[in-house]
């Protein structure tokens, strides 16, 4: 689930919180990634990004998995990100986190005319 809020008042920033639910079949059990991102823009196909993500299991709410800020940029079709997740669980006595680096390309920009593509 996604959600963009626009400030009206300065039109070069928007808010995207999002969450993501996980069923963990093996546990039989569900967990929870909430992230917010800030976009700024400078041009039409040009943008920077920052934001946080916290993952928890639902049942444990307050003792989260982990933790990360994220930082990214577009530029026309051209995507980059990166990503650091903190492991605040267990696990952090054999892992103290993971980098991401993401790179993506926008292709098939004319495939459809649906006003969401746009």
């Amino acid at each position: 689930m996604d959600y963009k809020w626009k400030n009206s008042s300065n039109s070069n920033f928007n808010l995207a919180p999002s969450i993501l639910f996980h069923y963990l079949e093996s546990y039989k059990r569900y967990s929870t990634n909430l992230t917010l991102k800030l976009r700024f823009y400078n041009f039409d196909y040009y943008y920077y990004w920052a934001g946080i993500s916290y993952r928890f299991l639902n049942d444990q709410l307050l003792e989260p998995l982990n933790i990360g800020p994220k930082l990214g940029l577009k530029r026309s079709n051209f995507y980059f990100a990166y990503s650091y997740q903190v492991t605040l669980n267990k696990l952090i006595n054999y892992n103290s986190g993971t980098h991401m680096i993401t790179i993506g390309l926008d292709v098939f920009q004319g495939i459809s005319n649906c006003p969401f593509t746009y």
